[in-house]
Formats: C-alpha cells, structure tokens, sequence
C-alpha cells in the first residue's frame, strides 16, 4: 500500500486531550483516523483491519472498547457465509 508522510501542527491543549504519551501520537491517531472512516462507513471492515493491521477479533474488541457500533448488515452476512462454505468445501476436498 503506497503511503503519503503528512505533517500536523497540534495545540498542545488538544495534545493533553487525547491523553496519548508523545511516543505512541502516532499510532493513536491512525487509530482514531481509521475508526472514524469505519464509522462513517467509508472504509469497510475488512480494509479498517488491514490498515490497523490486527485481526477482526482484535477489531471487534476495539469497536467495542471505542463505543463504535459493528456496521454489519445481510450483505457482510452472506460473504462472511460464502467465505466459510469455500473454506470447509476445501478442507472436506483435502480429506477426501
């Protein structure tokens, strides 16, 4: 994924907000960039995962540790589904 450097100036009240030890600003803010995309539903799960880089188990705990509702409707159930079936029709294909 091709990145882009971005300088941000920040008052240091806003600093003492986000309650955030210089050192881990940072990833603290990608965080909040990220969770605020997924929440406007302009990125999906899958891609707010790749670009924090953790599981959907560890995103689903930070949903829940942020107050950020799931955004999961009958579509995600049904590739999540399809997803599963390919996986198990291939294993059973492997013990055959």
């Amino acid at each position: 994924m091709e990145m882009v450097d971005v300088t941000l100036q920040l008052p240091k009240d806003l600093l003492k907000a986000i309650a955030t030890p210089e050192t881990k600003l940072e990833t603290a803010l990608w965080q909040k960039i990220v969770l605020e995309l997924y929440r406007e539903e302009r990125i999906s799960f899958g891609k707010a995962c790749e670009l924090l880089g953790i599981t959907k188990w560890d995103f689903t705990d930070l949903l829940r540790e942020k107050n950020v509702p799931l955004a999961y409707d009958e579509g995600d159930l049904e590739e999540d589904l399809q997803a599963l079936n390919e996986r198990v029709f291939k294993r059973l294909k492997k013990q055959a």
